[in-house]
């Protein structure tokens, strides 16, 4: 966390008409008088369709955290109270900056977050992002949740098989009434780590102190509106949220401004890209073994020196590093908006109609330290005009005799500002169905669902390689009209209008879509065991996931120095069709060895447009 202490503020205005007040729809009275008094409402249960009076499934553990815990925290991320149950890790948070996805995504148990399915009133939520094909749960309002349950294994026969690590459950409620919430909150940090200071003094690193005051503030305004209407027999209930946060920097925490070396005993640094150049530099021979015969038998590690020379170091220990640390996001700036809808109709004692819509936008920067060359290789003579008097000589007095030189360049962007990753996701999603009873013991719910999300990358201010290949050899740049000399051999010569001359934007648009058509009965056998009725459930489900990904050139060659990887067109999808089946035999009760011993059953098959048919 970026701070010791979150401090929060909430204010919430409600209001009741037609004499309901505004307050969560349970499933089921925490107290009766007696079984004869029990009436079970609707249960939404994780991890089975056979629906039990206790609400949960039998064969594993459910964990279930109600809105009133959540709210007492002030959280207004999702993701933020669920990091805090032991079983769940985000993978993806607006605490991620470098690699960041711009997306919120559960991982649980630490297996990955495209291990687990998550769903909102028992249905899926579509994947979607440029590098995250997890569900993003910045799409789920948590104003509007009622409930959310956590299942931990044992849940592939019932949802399909990439429920690997379990499935998380976002039970959404019903209101009465108009509720306005409008919340702040912030966090303060004592900067006093003696031991991160002490480290820092002896770098010369600079680095705050006392207390920081309420900083990386959010701020939240959410409305939702609900009635009843037909005398009771339908509701509907309606939100819209905003929600943005500050930026916080590495450079705000004592702990934070350095990075650490590998023991973590000192401040480290980068000397990849160092703000005063480093390079590894030997001649080209004819039996040199690295590119354009590069002799690594006579390679050396140098460091440039005020009046241009060359020192030479040992790279194990180098002195000359940068901290990258402190211009790091520690938190994102963000900035969310979303809307939607829940709308339930009784038609008749058989048949409920109910629609659920979801729209969301959001929007973040990704922000991590400069660019650089990260030790971009040119092949260059010993007569380059951008070589300074100095910087020449050294190459003649360390290697007599060589004309013709391979230099791995370690400069760092400070000219030219930060990387960002500015990163755009829009997601919809739409579901329509009807439920109701069939017979007094039987129920039965048939659903669409269709979700689509969108989603770009536009990655700037990061060096290109072939540019900079150009400004650092004479006799290409002057060959070039539109050419800045980057001059990385003059001690500080590089100047603001080189840096953004070589640096260059790349730019990524993503789309995924899933739709399933699903329907299936549950309910209790016409007979049974001595120790019970049996209970089963049994449907069908077609799914169709589609996702395309188009990157743009600067992306797909991979010319992002700073990147370190390249990225490529990517699109495909499958279908699937399943036959799924329940059943709870109870087979002992209230015996003298067992007080209950209970047969859980489940079976999935599953026909994949990719692979053919498989079971679970």
């Amino acid at each position: 966390m970026p701070g010791k202490k979150q401090l929060s503020l909430l204010i919430s205005a409600t209001f009741a008409f037609n004499g309901f007040p505004a307050i969560p729809c349970f499933a089921q009275d925490s107290a009766v008088d007696s079984e004869d008094d029990l009436i079970l409402e609707e249960v939404i249960v994780t991890g089975t369709r056979i629906k039990t009076v206790d609400g949960f499934g039998r064969t594993s553990p459910v964990t279930v955290v109600n809105m009133e815990e959540i709210s007492s925290f002030g959280y207004t991320r999702v993701e933020e109270f669920l990091n805090t149950l032991p079983q769940v890790q985000v993978s993806n948070s607006s605490f991620d900056s470098n690699g960041a996805s711009g997306t919120a995504n559960l991982d649980l148990r630490g297996l990955g977050a495209d291990r687990n399915l998550v769903l909102i009133n028992g249905r899926r939520v579509q994947p979607g992002g440029v590098y995250s094909y997890a569900p993003d749960i910045n799409q789920i309002p948590s104003q509007m949740i009622e409930r959310v349950e956590v299942l931990t294994g044992g849940a592939s026969a019932t949802y399909g098989a990439d429920v690997v690590a379990g499935v998380v459950n976002f039970i959404m409620r019903r209101v009465n009434g108009i509720e306005v919430n409008i919340g702040m909150n912030g966090y303060q940090h004592d900067n006093r780590n003696g031991y991160m200071q002490n480290l820092m003094d002896e770098k010369g690193y600079d680095y705050p102190t006392g207390n920081t005051g309420l900083d990386g503030k959010a701020y939240n305004v959410s409305i939702v509106i609900g009635s009843d209407f037909a005398e009771g027999r339908g509701n509907a209930t309606a939100y819209a949220t905003w929600r943005t946060n500050d930026a916080l920097l590495f450079a705000q925490r004592d702990y934070s401004s350095c990075s650490l070396n590998r023991m973590g005993i000192a401040c480290g640094g980068s000397f990849w890209a160092a703000e005063i150049p480093n390079f590894f530099i030997a001649p080209l021979t004819g039996d040199g073994g690295g590119p354009y015969g590069y002799d690594w038998y006579q390679e050396k590690f140098l460091v440039l020196q005020p009046d241009d020379s060359l020192l030479v170091e040992d790279y194990r220990n180098p002195s000359n590093v940068y901290n990258f640390a402190p211009i790091n996001f520690y938190m994102r700036p963000d900035e969310r908006w979303s809307l939607g809808a829940f709308v339930d109709y009784e038609i008749n004692p058989h048949a409920v109609a109910y629609l659920e819509t979801m729209f969301t936008t959001d929007n973040t920067n990704a922000q991590i330290a400069e660019s650089g060359t990260f030790w971009a290789f040119s092949p260059l003579p010993l007569d380059n005009a951008y070589f300074p008097e100095n910087f020449r000589k050294s190459l003649e007095e360390l290697w007599p005799g060589e004309n013709d030189f391979g230099i791995y360049i370690g400069k760092r962007n400070v000219e030219g500002g930060p990387r960002q990753d500015i990163l755009n996701h829009s997601s919809f999603r739409i579901v329509t169905g009807l439920k109701g009873s069939l017979t007094d013991d039987w129920e039965y719910d048939m659903s669409y669902m269709y979700g689509q999300t969108g989603s770009s990358s536009t990655y700037v201010n990061d060096f290109l390689g072939p540019k900079l290949a150009v400004a650092v050899d004479s006799r290409l740049c002057e060959a070039d009209p539109g050419c800045i000399p980057y001059q990385v051999f003059t001690y500080k010569g590089v100047s603001h209008e080189a840096a953004d001359s070589i640096s260059g934007t790349g730019i990524a648009t993503a789309e995924t879509s899933t739709s399933v058509i699903q329907a299936y009965v549950t309910g209790t056998a016409p007979w049974g065991l001595p120790a019970g009725a049996i209970m089963a459930a049994a449907g069908f489900e077609h799914r169709e996931v589609n996702f395309e990904r188009t990157a743009d050139t600067i992306y797909k060659k991979g010319d992002m120095l700073g990147q370190g990887w390249y990225l490529e067109d990517l699109a495909g999808g499958y279908s699937v069709n399943e036959i799924f089946v329940e059943a709870n035999v109870p087979l002992l009760t209230n015996m003298s060895f067992a007080r209950n011993m209970t047969l859980d059953l489940a079976y999935r098959w599953s026909d994949y447009s990719t692979s053919g048919p498989s079971s679970t």
